[in-house]
């Protein structure tokens, strides 16, 4: 019997044990953190078989995730750090994250692996909630997006964070999915405003490489197919209330750029 999914999630039960990281191991040079969490997830979706009569069913989406958090001195004002964490499924596992890098105290971290673009923290500021947020966020290029073979910087000056990523070219991994020969960079900057409870940020993504259809046929090899994607942000808090909002404008060569638009959460 064929079912066919033709209503997303009408309503998600999710019970969710909080992030929490231990610190197993600390010296004067030295630290080691394992931390993670577990979700007890179920989704309840419409189901329509092959004679069109719709049912409920529940699917268990549950998770954990399991991370590892090492850092080390290796110069006054400078670390060495590394960061792997995966996600366990019925269906199996993923690295989420696996990087190495140096991080200084002055003039902010550079890491290099399977790593966060430079877009993320700007879709944050409308990716809220508990549920397919992510979707509300807005998709991002995978350049731009949490992807390997990405070398990133990430600098905190006072309320100013900028992020600068480049992902060189080769076959790259994004949230699971194989993105073939794309390269690119994308940059990002959040600019708290004193204690107003206003946030602004903008960014720039761009990608070039494979282009493929909604099948995942090449249609174009060149590396000069070119996508490009440019955000702007704004929030504010005030005591417990929140306004987010985020513009994105986006173009590409060709037809489509389906399979290297992605998004994760």
């Amino acid at each position: 019997m064929n079912k066919h999914l033709i209503a997303l999630a009408v309503a998600a039960a999710t019970l969710s044990g909080a992030a929490s990281a231990a610190q197993v191991y600390s010296d004067d040079s030295s630290s080691l953190a394992i931390g993670g969490r577990v979700e007890a997830r179920g989704l309840l979706s419409e189901q329509k078989d092959s004679n069109d009569k719709v049912s409920d069913e529940v699917t268990d989406i549950s998770r954990a995730r399991v991370n590892i958090d090492a850092k080390t001195q290796i110069a006054d004002g400078v670390q060495g750090l590394g960061f792997v964490e995966q996600e366990i499924t019925s269906e199996g596992n993923d690295t989420r994250y696996v990087y190495a890098g140096v991080n200084s105290d002055q003039y902010g971290q550079l890491v290099y692996g399977k790593a966060d673009g430079s877009l993320g923290m700007l879709t944050d500021f409308t990716d809220i909630m508990a549920y397919a947020g992510s979707v509300v966020g807005g998709t991002k290029l995978a350049v731009a997006d949490r992807t390997t073979n990405n070398l990133a910087y990430t600098g905190n000056f006072g309320d100013l964070t900028f992020k600068a990523n480049y992902v060189f070219g080769g076959a790259i991994d994004q949230g699971g999915q194989k993105v073939d020969d794309a390269h690119g960079f994308s940059t990002g900057v959040k600019f708290n405003v004193a204690d107003t409870g206003l946030a602004l940020g903008a960014g720039y993504g761009e990608q070039r490489g494979q282009i493929k259809d909604k099948n995942g046929k090449i249609i174009s090899d060149s590396h000069n197919a070119r996508a490009e994607q440019t955000f702007a942000v704004a929030s504010y808090t005030m005591g417990d209330l929140y306004f987010g909002g985020l513009y994105k404008y986006g173009r590409r060569d060709a037809a489509s750029l389906t399979a290297t638009y992605t998004n994760t959460c």
